[in-house]
């Protein structure tokens, strides 16, 4: 029974412990709290210890999304005043960026999309192509510090990887040719930028440091 009862307490612990660090509990004085008919035996303690375990993971990791989503947003926007001149403020960038919009409704609706959640994830897709004019597919993969500029009529596939310190100017295509099955879409690597008005089709890759001239048609390596 003791043995039991510090289990669970374990696992409050560090739970309470993981949501909030600063907590001043320990597992034993939570193994004090924990009070049980002396009649119950492990069997029937087993599963709601499992439970309890499991939620407390669950929490821990819901605690941490607005820490990463948080994180996700001062980098897209460190990014634009680091790319864009006309950028004068993070609170500007914020509030008027159509570009830093739209990465960060592609990036609620790709963890949508990896959980399989594939309504809800086209649906934010849509709403944000509507607001912003960009559309990108809930499935594409784009890294980190990807910069979208001014955006309009930009259309990001579902197959197309993007890499990291990638920059993309208005006008941009990263689709298919209807041609191919599987991967259909472009891969482009890091610090590559993509001039207005460009259309990079097929399942091929685009080297890092590359530069794709305004109006290009690309259709192969």
């Amino acid at each position: 029974m003791l043995k039991i009862k510090q289990l669970i307490a374990q696992n409050i612990y560090e739970g309470v412990k993981g949501i909030n660090p600063a907590a001043e509990l320990t597992a034993e004085e939570l193994a004090g709290m924990l009070e049980y008919p002396p009649d119950e035996n492990m069997g029937d303690l087993a599963l709601p210890c499992f439970k309890l375990s499991r939620t407390l993971r669950r929490a821990r990791r819901l605690a941490d999304i607005p820490n990463k989503i948080a994180a996700e947003i001062r980098t897209d926007i460190a990014a634009v005043r680091e790319r864009d001149p006309a950028a004068k403020s993070d609170m500007e960038v914020l509030c008027l960026s159509s570009g830093v919009h739209a990465i960060l409704a592609y990036r609620v609706a790709h963890k949508l999309y990896l959980s399989k959640h594939y309504f809800p994830a086209r649906l934010i897709s849509q709403v944000a192509r509507a607001a912003t004019g960009i559309e990108i597919h809930p499935g594409a993969t784009i890294g980190r510090r990807c910069f979208i500029d001014h955006g309009m009529a930009v259309v990001i596939g579902e197959t197309t990887e993007i890499g990291d310190d990638v920059t993309i100017y208005q006008g941009v295509t990263l689709g298919g040719t209807g041609k191919d099955v599987g991967k259909r879409h472009p891969t482009i690597g890091n610090r590559v930028i993509v001039a207005s008005g460009a259309k990079v089709l097929g399942p091929f890759k685009v080297g890092d440091d590359s530069k794709i001239g305004a109006g290009s048609v690309v259709l192969k390596e």
